[in-house]
C-alpha cells in the first residue's frame, strides 16, 4: 500500500448550509412556496398536539403524527381535543371544502406555534409529513424556521406499480413501501398480483389456484386498510386474458384453443397456455367470479384487469378463431373480442361500485377494432408516444412505465441497459430529474413508476429495492411539481438529509464534508478521485490506483464531517456504472472486509463497526450506537475478487439526534 496522502479539498464547505432549493426548508418533495419569518419555532417537548378540529379524519391523522413525532423527539405527545395551539405546540386544522387550499394541499403556518391547515384528510397528512421532515433535520429534533408555506400536488395520481406476480415480496416490505410513499406524498400503489409464473391472490372459490407464496384475503384487507390510513390507494391487478399460464395449468379448460393465442414469444409463453379463451362462457364466468373476490377485498375505486400482450394481428392477418366469434356476435375484428371481454368485465365490476383500469394494448400496432372500451375505463399509457393520446378520446389516463419510467433490474442495472425486446431496463433517474417532461393535459391523471421483476426472481429484496430507491424519489418530486434542485445530485443530497420516516437518522450532506486523506486514488486512467464518494451522483466513483502501479489493499479513506456530529451509521454504494478495471481481471472493486472508525480529533479512533459487505451492486448500510465524531475512517481490507482494488460510488454518513 502506498503512503497515505492528503486529498485536495474539492468538497470543503462552511458548516452552515442550505440544501436546494435554498429559499425554503428542505422537504421531499420541496414545498411549492415559502415566505420566511423571523427566527425559529421551538417545539415544547412536554406539550401535546392541539386538535383545532376533532372530526374522525383529524383524530386519525393526529394519532399517526404523534406516533412519528414521538419516534423523532423521544417524547410522547398527547392529543388535546378542541384546543388552539399555544407557544411551542403544533395544531391540526381540517376544514372540508375550505377555499384557497386545493385537494391534497395544505398551509403550514410556523410562528410561536405551528398550524397545519388543510381541506382534505390527505392534505392534513401531507402537511404533517413536511413538518416532520423539517423537525427531523434539526439536530435536537425541536427547531424549524418560522414562515408560511403553501403546497399542493401537480397531479392527482402519483405512485408506483410493483410486480409481485413474478416475484413475491413480503407484506413487511409492502408496508414499508406504503410508508415510504406517504412520506414522499405519493398516493397510488398498483399491485401486479398475477403473472405467467405466479398468482399471489388467495381465491376462496378456487382453492389451490394461488402460488405457494401468496397473500391471503385477510392479509390483503389489512394491507389495504394500512395503505388507506397513509393516504395510499391500492389498485390490484389480475392480468388477463394474457400472462395466464399459471391459471391455464390450474384449470386447463381456461386455455385458448387458438394456437396463435396459446403459444407466444413472450417469456413464459413458449410452452403454451399464455391466453385464456375469451370466447368461452365458462372462462368469462370464471374470470368474473375471480374479479368479484378481488373487488370485495380492496376499498379503492379501480380494479386493474391487465389486457396487455396478446398476440395481435393486422387487418390482413386476423386470428380465424377470434374472427369467427366476432362475426357471430355482430363484431368485425379479432381485436373486437378483446374489447368485448374488457367491457364484459367492466360491467360485472360496476355491480361492486368499481371501475376497470387496463393497459392500452387493445389498439397497439394498428390492431383494428370496430368497438371501443367503455368510457368509464381508465387507461394506462405505457407504450411510446403521446401520453394524452387516450385522454383526447375521453379516457382518464395514467402514465405507467411511460417514456422510460420503469425499473427492471433483472434485465439491466447500468445506464443504457435494456431488455431483449429493446425497452424495459435501467431508468436514467438523473436525466428524468433534469430533462424529462411530464405533460399536464385534461384527462392525464398522473404517473406511476413501473417496477418489473422479469429475471429478478432469485434476487434478494434489498437488491431489488435498491434500483427503485432513487427513481421513486425522482418521480415523487417531479409529479408534485414544486421548484426543484439545480441537478439530480443536489436533489439526492436533500432527499438523503430528509431521510426515511422509519428511522431517526439523517444524512450529513456531502457539501459540508471533505476528504482528509486517502491511501490511494486513480486520477489518471479514469476519474476515480476519492472526493467522488461525497457526490451522490451514482455515475461518479472513487477507485484505488491501478496504473501505472497497482496499490494493493488494505485501502483507507478519512472523511471530515465539518463538525462534531452524533454518527450512527453509514451506507456504502458500490460502483454503479457497470465499468470494471479490465487490466486486472475485470475487477469490480466491491468491498468485502470493512472496518469503520470514528474520531473527534484524528488521534484517538474508536472502532464502531467491522464486518463483511455484500457482493452485489446494491447499496449496503450499517448502523451502530451513535458516537460524537467529526471524522470517519473507512478501511477496506479485502475485495470480493481478491484483486486488491476498491471502487465505491457514494458514502452516506448518518447522524442521530443530539441527546
Amino acid at each position: 500500500m502506498s503512503a497515505p496522502h492528503v486529498a485536495p479539498d474539492h468538497q470543503s464547505r462552511k458548516s452552515r448550509y442550505l440544501l436546494e432549493p435554498a429559499d425554503r426548508p428542505a422537504t421531499l418533495p420541496s414545498i411549492h412556496s415559502w415566505t420566511p419569518g423571523p427566527g425559529v419555532f421551538s417545539l415544547d417537548i412536554d406539550a401535546g398536539v392541539a386538535l383545532i378540529t376533532t372530526d374522525e379524519d383529524t383524530l386519525d391523522v393526529a394519532a399517526l403524527f404523534a406516533e412519528d413525532l414521538a419516534r423523532f423527539t423521544g417524547h410522547h405527545h398527547r392529543l388535546e381535543h378542541g384546543a388552539e395551539p399555544g407557544a411551542g405546540q403544533v395544531g391540526l386544522h381540517h376544514v372540508p371544502g375550505m377555499t384557497g387550499i386545493p385537494p391534497e394541499g395544505y398551509r403550514l403556518d410556523v410562528g410561536d406555534a405551528v398550524r397545519v391547515v388543510a381541506s382534505t384528510r390527505s392534505g392534513l397528512l401531507y402537511g404533517c409529513q413536511s413538518l416532520l421532515q423539517m423537525i427531523k433535520q434539526d439536530e435536537h429534533r425541536r427547531h424549524i424556521p418560522r414562515g408560511v408555506g403553501h403546497d399542493a400536488p401537480l397531479f392527482p395520481v402519483r405512485g408506483q406499480m410493483i410486480d409481485v406476480g413474478r416475484k413475491y415480496l413480503s407484506l413487511d416490505y409492502l408496508r414499508s413501501e406504503i410508508r415510504r410513499m406517504a412520506w414522499m406524498k405519493m398516493n397510488s400503489l398498483q399491485l401486479h398480483l398475477s403473472e405467467w409464473n405466479g398468482f399471489r391472490f388467495e381465491s376462496l372459490e378456487h382453492p389451490g389456484l394461488a402460488s405457494p407464496e401468496h397473500y391471503t384475503q385477510d392479509e390483503l384487507r389489512a394491507l389495504d386498510a394500512y395503505a388507506q390510513r397513509w393516504g395510499v390507494t391500492i389498485v390490484p391487478e389480475i392480468d388477463l386474458p394474457g400472462h395466464a399460464v399459471w391459471l391455464t395449468r390450474y384449470e386447463p379448460r381456461l386455455r385458448s384453443p387458438s394456437t396463435t393465442q396459446d403459444f407466444t414469444g413472450w417469456p413464459g409463453g413458449a410452452g403454451g397456455g399464455w391466453t385464456v379463451d375469451i370466447t368461452s362462457d365458462f372462462v368469462r364466468a370464471f374470470v368474473r367470479g375471480l374479479l368479484a373476490e378481488v373487488a370485495q377485498v380492496f376499498h379503492g375505486e379501480f380494479i386493474h384487469i391487465g389486457s396487455d400482450e396478446l398476440p395481435l394481428q393486422g387487418t390482413d392477418s386476423q386470428d380465424e378463431f377470434l374472427v369467427r366469434y366476432a362475426r357471430a356476435h355482430r363484431m368485425t375484428y379479432a381485436g373486437d373480442v378483446l374489447v368485448d371481454f374488457i367491457n364484459d368485465m367492466a360491467a360485472s365490476l360496476r355491480r361492486f361500485g368499481k371501475r376497470v383500469e387496463i393497459w392500452e394494448w387493445w389498439a397497439h400496432d394498428d390492431q383494428p377494432t370496430s368497438i371501443a372500451p367503455a368510457p368509464d375505463i381508465r387507461v394506462d399509457k405505457w407504450l411510446t408516444g403521446d401520453v394524452a393520446q387516450w385522454a383526447r378520446h375521453g379516457y382518464e389516463t395514467v402514465g405507467v412505465n411511460w417514456d422510460g419510467n420503469f425499473v427492471t433490474p433483472g434485465y439491466a442495472t447500468t445506464p443504457g441497459g435494456l431488455s431483449p425486446h429493446g425497452f424495459e431496463g435501467y431508468m436514467d433517474s438523473e436525466a428524468k430529474y433534469e430533462q424529462a417532461h411530464y405533460p399536464v393535459a385534461d384527462g392525464v391523471m398522473g404517473y406511476r413508476l413501473g417496477r418489473w421483476m422479469d429475471r429478478a426472481e432469485r434476487y434478494p429484496t434489498e437488491w431489488i429495492h435498491h434500483f427503485s430507491h432513487r427513481p421513486l424519489q425522482i418521480l415523487a418530486e417531479r409529479l408534485w411539481g414544486s421548484p426543484g434542485a439545480s441537478s439530480a445530485a443536489a436533489f439526492y443530497e436533500r432527499a438523503d438529509a430528509v431521510g426515511s420516516a422509519q428511522d431517526n437518522l439523517t444524512a450529513v450532506p456531502g457539501r459540508v464534508c471533505r476528504i482528509v486523506s486517502v491511501s490511494s486514488e486513480e486520477v489518471h486512467a479514469e476519474a476515480g478521485a476519492a472526493a467522488n464518494v461525497l457526490d451522490p451522483h451514482p455515475q461518479t466513483h472513487w477507485v484505488t490506483r491501478y496504473l501505472p502501479e497497482l496499490d494493493v489493499a488494505p485501502h483507507e479513506l478519512v472523511i471530515d464531517l465539518g463538525d462534531v456530529r452524533h454518527v450512527a451509521g453509514l451506507t456504502v454504494w458500490p460502483r454503479q456504472d457497470g465499468a470494471v478495471v479490465e487490466q486486472f481481471h475485470h475487477a469490480e472493486g466491491r468491498a468485502r472486509s470493512v472496518r469503520v472508525e470514528v474520531s473527534t480529533d484524528l488521534w484517538r479512533w474508536d472502532v464502531v463497526w467491522s464486518g463483511t459487505m455484500p457482493d452485489h451492486q446494491a447499496a449496503a448500510g450499517v448502523t451502530f450506537p451513535s458516537r460524537p465524531a467529526r471524522y470517519v475512517r473507512l478501511t477496506v481490507a479485502t475485495d470480493w475478487q481478491n484483486l486488491m482494488i476498491v471502487a465505491m460510488s457514494y458514502i452516506t454518513v448518518w447522524e442521530a439526534p443530539r441527546s
